[in-house]
């Protein structure tokens, strides 16, 4: 539970909170997250059964894996195998290809004792057998998997445990995982599941599908703008003839040139990292053996580099990706542009690349294509104008 959420981390937007029912969303922390305040969705480890590529045991990862003392550890780092790794070599736990699902969105671990003992008890051991997993190189497919009991020796294959009536004697558990655990079980349905079981492999695509909703809201051109006219709407209606809100901002923001700086601060920023010093910027010009435009130096200079809805700007940043160096010299071996030309966007799609050059001005490339100017400025750019 969060007890006091980041400011920054809270967000609005009145068309998805009047459809959804809500006050507010929240937006979890990225790695690289901002004051050091960092928060994430809580996470449950499924399916639970692991098995271990080197001694092939076959259980629940709580009996495989090795210790750790940190809660989050064990639900969102890589699991150890208790008897295989050693301080200098660790061999990781595999988790379950399989599992078991129903038409109402129940899902629960394959019942691998249950398949292994074809639906009877371990003679030898009934409570919690001893089982391991092994791949048949010479068989492909699932023939080539098999499961073996070591207590009471019984071994069967995989093959045919994806057949409509593979697990028909078995019932729903009615497991919801998503929900976390109500002691050592996962929380259930309160109400009773009695639909058929069906085995999927966990990464198939079918296993999940979000449900979403989208809205679109188009901001106003500067908060600090909306703001003002909202104090002030009265009595600047009655000295024009605007009938509008809408209306005077459109208006005002033909008189009134913004720059990226203030354009950017007056939006909602999914990422924003520390301006750049002076310094930095310099050594990236010498880098690229350009000059950035006063724009784009002043955009560097206040926020390094961000990301917003529809945008991610290249800046002076670690990720290789997001580095208008490392991005301009590796688009400038596959596009031939002046010399003065850098990275400010890939776009991600077809190989287009948004350009800016040292005058300021915003060009687009494309494989197989002319240099097209698309704008006079960055700011134009991300406006959309």
């Amino acid at each position: 539970k969060i007890e006091k959420l980041p400011e920054s981390s809270i967000k609005h937007d009145n068309n998805l909170e009047e459809m959804l029912g809500k006050d507010r969303f929240i937006q979890v922390s990225s790695p690289e997250t901002e004051h050091g305040v960092a928060f994430a969705i809580p996470v449950f480890r499924f399916p639970e059964w692991y098995y271990c590529p080197n001694c092939h045991r076959l259980d629940n990862y709580h009996n495989l894996k090795q210790h750790v003392t940190n809660y989050s550890s064990d639900n969102v780092s890589k699991l150890c195998c208790n008897r295989c790794s050693t301080k200098d070599n660790k061999v990781y736990l595999i988790p379950s290809r399989f599992i078991v699902a129903c038409i109402n969105g129940h899902i629960s671990d394959f019942p691998y004792s249950w398949w292994v003992h074809k639906g009877h008890p371990c003679e030898k051991k009934p409570t919690h057998p001893s089982l391991t997993l092994e791949y048949d190189g010479t068989t492909g497919g699932l023939r080539g998997i098999k499961i073996k009991c070591l207590d009471c020796g019984e071994d069967r294959t995989m093959e045919g445990c994806m057949s409509k009536d593979a697990l028909k004697s078995l019932h729903c558990l009615a497991e919801m995982p998503w929900n976390g655990k109500d002691g050592r079980r996962w929380v259930t349905d309160p109400n009773k599941c009695d639909a058929k079981i069906q085995v999927l492999q966990r990464s198939a695509n079918n296993v999940y599908y979000a449900k979403t909703q989208s809205a679109l809201t188009i901001p106003p051109f500067s908060r600090r703008m909306e703001y003002a006219i909202l104090a002030n709407e009265s009595a600047i209606r009655e000295n024009t003839f605007y009938d509008s809100k809408e209306e005077i901002i459109i208006h005002l923001t033909k008189e009134y040139k913004m720059n990226i700086v203030d354009y950017l601060n007056s939006i909602d920023l999914v990422f924003k990292s520390s301006g750049a010093s002076a310094e930095r910027i310099a050594d990236a010009e010498t880098e690229l053996s350009l000059n950035f435009s006063p724009e784009y130096r002043d955009y560097l200079s206040s926020f390094g580099r961000v990301v917003f809805e529809g945008h991610e700007l290249t800046g002076i940043s670690k990720s290789k990706r997001l580095s208008v160096v490392n991005a301009t010299l590796t688009c400038k071996e596959n596009n031939t542009v002046p010399d003065d030309f850098y990275v400010v966007e890939e776009a991600g799609i077809d190989g287009i690349v948004i350009w800016q050059n040292s005058s300021g001005e915003v060009f687009a490339t494309k494989p197989g294509s002319e240099i097209a100017k698309l704008n006079d400025s960055l700011l134009e750019y991300i406006q959309g104008e």
